[in-house]
């Protein structure tokens, strides 16, 4: 049950050291106005991933001694993603707005559940996110360039084809400072 640890010190002690980005998340409270900041070095998301990533936390919170098995662990994240499949987040793009570099991101209408900042290229034990195929305007994703990429999900399923390899996440855009605006009151994991 787990990893060697001895493996594991080798692996880290042969390991190349490297600069990596470091982003700060500010999230601030509409009624109050007050902000609160957060360091961001791997990821962050909004929406039907973050749903499943949180009933996931919360039920081992609440029996940790449940979750000692990394197999079983995984048969239960793959249960609670089933269950966002049928108790998605669909109104998402029309509850937010995105700006990337100012910029706005037209995302209403489409079929969105989640947002995906993330700034390393492995997501989700070990997905892809921004993908080898860049369109045109875009740049290869690196670690320490300064610059962080903005991916979206069209729910449970699609993240599941993309951990498979069937499909890619949407490009929505990189930059250097990302905005998520609520503009609803309904809250969001």
């Amino acid at each position: 049950e787990g990893d060697d640890v001895s493996n594991i010190l080798h692996l880290i002690e042969s390991g190349i050291v490297g600069t990596m980005d470091r982003w700060n998340v500010e999230i601030k409270e509409r009624k109050t106005g007050v902000s609160s900041f957060i360091p961001l070095t791997n990821y962050f998301s909004i929406g039907v991933d973050a749903k499943v990533a949180l009933s996931f936390h919360q039920q081992r919170e609440a029996a940790p001694d449940q979750f000692k098995n990394r197999f079983i662990n995984l048969l239960r994240y793959t249960k609670f993603g089933a269950s966002a499949i049928l108790d998605g987040c669909e109104t998402l793009p029309n509850d937010v707005i995105l700006e990337i570099d100012g910029k706005e991101i037209s995302i209403v209408d489409q079929k969105i559940e989640s947002i995906i900042v993330v700034n390393l290229p492995s997501y989700a034990a070990g997905v892809h996110m921004w993908g080898v195929d860049i369109p045109i305007g875009l740049r290869r994703q690196n670690i320490d360039d300064g610059i962080i990429e903005v991916v979206a999900i069209q729910g449970a399923g699609h993240l599941g084809q993309i951990q498979t390899g069937l499909s890619s996440a949407i490009k929505l855009g990189q930059g250097r400072e990302i905005n998520i605006r609520f503009i609803t009151e309904k809250p969001y994991p």
